[in-house]
């Protein structure tokens, strides 16, 4: 019993499971039912997974009488199929297509692939599918690391809609390349050409230091280092400086150079710059100072601004991964039938540019994805190339490089054809000048062009020589240094070179009296007669038959030629105080080598007649002799009927003025010849019949004159060219005699000497005190021994020697205007020192003056020219020096001071220190 019991418990726990099973299977009674697998009970039958109404499959099945609504399974609309309801009832188990009743047999299947699908979906392989977009649509993309894009090189391509409502793939993106050193970002890493530059932060080698130049040019960190990477900082200061470990991040960012100075030889700490530090992601700063802000910064938490992306701001508005994707647009596109190759464009929207089209297996072309109307520009952006692949298609454009996002670096990065535009200071291709301004924003200010005290042409040093240094290493002529001070001395002034007027060549000579050096011969007018020599060693020319005066300077250049009246024959010519040179007329007006009027000019240095002039005297003028009080004296040569006379005009005074014109007659008809004033301010002329000289002495109380005769012995003829050497001895040449007398201040006659020619005129002193006389008929100049009067040598010059004037310069150096020169040597140590302006501290009296100029030399042997003269009226300012430019640069520099007595001998100039202000690079 027990057992039958027990195999009916069996039995029965076996059929319940039985039973249990097949309740479980897919079928009409169970329509969500097992099926095995990849197969799902839809409606009582199993049917393949993907024939479910999914996304992937929008005309799908559904259970329960649902319907595949967008890939999802709703209940039916209980309306009738129709326009406002696209999914309602349809007899006859129909279909409601887009408010249609359709029969299934039409719907897409596998066995209608071409078949209705609901919502726009498209029948692709027996499915509906929802369309990505439609044919012809254009988008952004990019087929690299979405970090990359827009960055550098890196640009996005573009996908365009096929058929089949699918994107196509992703064409002329443009992705990373290797790095090279061309100011662009070729890896798309956020870094323009890192790894790749020199030391210097630029592309190419690293440059070699240039010595004495104050810049660390090959950017260690060292100026002017020598090859052991010594550095001397030449104790400069308050100079630009940069001390970071890549000297290219200054100027960038926050991070700009200071300034240093060099302290016992070293260079101290840079004051003021400021170094990179880590970036600090979202204070929109550039903080490590390599031009990008906030690189690498990770906004993990991406706040959507908009539902479509800003063209214009680079950033991913719609958090969607992508930067500015879409700026394009979704450009409808009008698709063509047939590619039309070679054009860059995928005309037919399938497959990519130029699909289809045949090339041969070498041909490349040239392609651009851009705007072609950017191309040929001075801009970043260029074409690329794209090569022919197995003659069959045309590859990728490899290349190209499209616009990006403009950085301030001195390059047109978005091809707009302007240069880092809306960037501070936009100034990175200027050129730096001294101005305390970084002109081309490189961090460091003035770097450069400052000097050596970090100034922009201020001076930097003071040269101050005073008590011995003044009489340590100096040149005194005329001058003495008295109780601390450089004054005027009674020694009297050397000249060096003698101006011989050759009247029958129209030239001149000029000798080194010292040397024996013959100079020219110099073109001047016609039948030059007399000559004055100036403070420089120049010379004036009074051409006799031209009616002109000509200047030249003290290498025989010509400087200027001053034409005069008609008929004007200057037979006196004389220089005064104030370098102005006095020419007197023997004839005027037609009557020439009669005894008319003369007239009287006024010539400044420059060759400008002054105003009020030619003054008419009424007197046949033949020399000037100026004294030290500025009276010009003139002799008169007159007829022998007639008395003779002497003319006197005050040089301080215009022709208007009271006093500035007096004649003075004597009681003697005999014709006045040569003239000059002596020490003492008495004048000497030569007499032409009386066969004597005459001394003149005038009385201011009275104004009068006193006349003293002096026979020149064994003179039968005229007495022309007189002459007052160093001891104040009268020198007057007899011509008839071809002979030459001294005579003391006293008039004793001290000796008689042969000039060793024919015809003596003109006679002049040397600095040594020698004598030098022109003789006319044989051609020929000598010099005799003062004390003696023998022959020390002889010069053949051209025909015609002349010059009885101021032939040497003694007279206005020593009579005229008294002048002594002081010159000193200073030795700064720097051969490209500058120097900017001189003070002399002392004394000036009424009428006296001081004038200074310099020149330059890093030898002593090759100097500069001397500056422009800069005279003093008191010593309370410092006076500029004044080269024509470039101005000269010389470790050293020879100042030259000329002191000049005033109106009396009381107003000599004096002083006591010269100050020189001098800077250096």
């Amino acid at each position: 019993m027990k057992a039958i019991l027990l195999l009916i418990l069996v039995f029965g726990v076996f059929a319940c499971s039985n039973s249990q099973t097949s309740l479980s299977e897919c079928s009409a009674n169970n329509p969500s039912g097992s099926c095995e697998e990849g197969k799902r009970c839809i409606n009582g039958t199993c049917t393949n997974d993907d024939a479910y109404c999914s996304k992937t499959n929008l005309a799908g099945f559904c259970n329960n009488g649902q319907l595949c609504i967008e890939g999802i399974c709703e209940d039916k609309d209980s309306n009738p199929c129709s326009t406002e309801h696209p999914n309602g009832i349809c007899e006859n188990n129909n279909t409601c297509i887009n408010g249609s009743c359709v029969d299934d047999t039409y719907m897409c299947s596998e066995n209608n692939l071409l078949g209705y699908c609901k919502n726009s979906a498209v029948c692709i392989n027996g499915k509906c599918v929802q369309k990505a977009c439609n044919l012809g649509d254009v988008k952004t993309c990019y087929s690299g690391d979405i970090s990359e894009l827009n960055k550098g090189i890196c640009q996005p391509g573009r996908q365009i809609c096929n058929d089949l409502g699918e994107w196509g793939e992703c064409n002329h993106s443009i992705r990373p390349k290797a790095e090279v050193c061309d100011g662009v970002d070729n890896d798309c890493d956020g870094e323009i050409d890192d790894g790749v530059l020199n030391e210097c932060g630029k592309c190419g080698e690293t440059p070699l230091e240039i010595a004495n130049n104050h810049i660390d040019d090959d950017c260690d960190g060292l100026i002017d280092e020598n090859e052991q990477g010594i550095e001397d900082c030449d104790e400069r200061t308050h100079q630009p400086c940069y001390t970071g470990e890549n000297p290219s991040n200054s100027g960038k960012g926050i991070c700009h150079g200071g300034f240093r100075d060099c302290v016992n030889g070293a260079w101290g700490t840079c004051v003021g710059q400021i170094l990179p530090v880590n970036e600090i992601c979202g204070d929109n700063i550039d903080n490590d100072c390599d031009g990008f802000t906030d690189e690498f910064c990770d906004f993990t938490e991406c706040v959507a601004i908009s539902d479509h992306e800003n063209c214009d701001n680079y950033l991913d508005d719609d958090c969607n991964g992508l930067i500015n994707d879409g700026c394009d647009g979704i450009i409808r596109v009008e698709c063509s039938e047939n590619e039309i190759c070679g054009d860059g464009i995928d005309n037919d929207c399938k497959n990519g540019i130029d699909d289809g089209c045949t090339c041969n297996s070498s041909e490349k072309i040239n392609c651009f994805s851009g705007d072609p109307s950017i191309l040929n520009k001075d801009t970043v952006c260029k074409a690329g190339e794209m090569s022919c692949i197995g003659g069959e298609s045309w590859g990728d454009c490899i290349g190209e490089i499209l616009p990006s996002k403009e950085i301030c670096d001195g390059i047109d990065n978005d091809c707009d054809s302007f240069i880092d535009e809306n960037c501070p200071d936009n100034c990175a291709n200027n050129t730096e000048i001294c101005d305390g301004i970084d002109n081309d924003c490189d961090g460091l200010t003035d770097e450069g062009v400052l000097n050596a005290c970090g100034t922009c042409g201020d001076s930097c040093y003071l040269i101050n020589i005073e008590d011995n240094e003044l009489n340590d290493n100096s040149e005194l002529d005329g001058v003495g240094y008295v109780n601390g001070n450089i004054t005027l001395q009674e020694t009297h002034r050397d000249t060096n070179f003698i101006w011989i007027a050759n009247s029958s060549d129209n030239n001149v000579h000029k000798i080194n009296t010292q040397t024996g050096d013959k100079f020219g011969p110099f073109p001047v007018g016609t039948n030059p007669s007399r000559t004055a020599v100036t403070r420089d060693g120049g010379v004036w020319v009074g051409n006799r038959d031209s009616h002109n005066v000509t200047k030249l300077d003290s290498d025989g250049n010509h400087i200027i030629t001053v034409n005069l009246a008609d008929s004007c024959e200057p037979r006196g010519v004389a220089i005064d105080k104030y370098e102005n040179v006095w020419v007197g007329c023997f004839a005027i007006n037609g009557f020439a080598r009669s005894r008319a009027n003369g007239y009287v000019y006024k010539i400044n240095s420059d060759g400008v007649i002054a105003n009020g002039y030619p003054f008419d005297s009424h007197i046949p003028l033949y020399g000037f002799a100026i004294d030290g009080g500025g009276f010009l004296w003139s002799s008169r040569l007159t007829s022998t009927s007639g008395p003779a006379s002497l003319l006197r005009i005050d040089t301080n005074k215009n022709p208007e003025d009271e006093g500035f014109f007096q004649k003075f007659d004597f009681d003697h008809d005999y014709q006045t010849y040569g003239i000059v004033v002596d020490f003492y301010g008495a004048i000497w002329y030569g007499g032409v019949q009386e066969n004597s000289i005459k001394k003149v002495v005038y009385d201011s109380n009275t104004n009068s004159l006193t006349t003293t005769s002096y026979d020149v012995p064994n003179c039968n003829d005229v007495v022309r060219g007189v002459a007052i050497d160093h001891q104040n001895n009268i020198w007057a040449v007899c011509t008839g005699a071809n002979t030459v007398h001294k005579f003391d201040n006293t008039g004793t006659h001290l000796g008689e000497y042969s000039t060793h020619g024919v015809n003596p005129i003109g006679v002049g002193i040397d600095a040594e005190g020698d004598v030098w006389v022109m003789n006319y008929s044989s051609g020929n100049a000598v010099e005799l021994n003062n004390n003696n009067g023998s022959l020390k040598r002889e010069f053949t010059v051209g025909a015609g020697p002349y010059s009885y004037s101021d032939i040497t310069g003694f007279n206005l150096i020593n009579i005229t205007a008294p002048t002594g020169i002081f010159k000193i040597l200073n030795d700064t140590n720097h051969e490209d020192a500058t120097y900017d302006s001189v003070r002399v501290v002392g004394q000036i009296p009424n009428g006296s003056s001081i004038r200074v100029r310099a020149r330059v030399s890093n030898d002593q042997s090759s100097w500069s020219n001397w500056s422009e003269s800069v005279s003093f009226v008191d010593s309370n300012s410092d006076m500029p020096l004044t080269w024509p430019a470039p101005k000269p640069s010389g470790r050293y520099i020879q100042v030259e001071v000329t002191l000049e007595i005033g109106n009396n001998d009381d107003a000599k100039p004096k002083f006591s220190e010269i100050h020189i202000n001098w800077q250096r690079p």
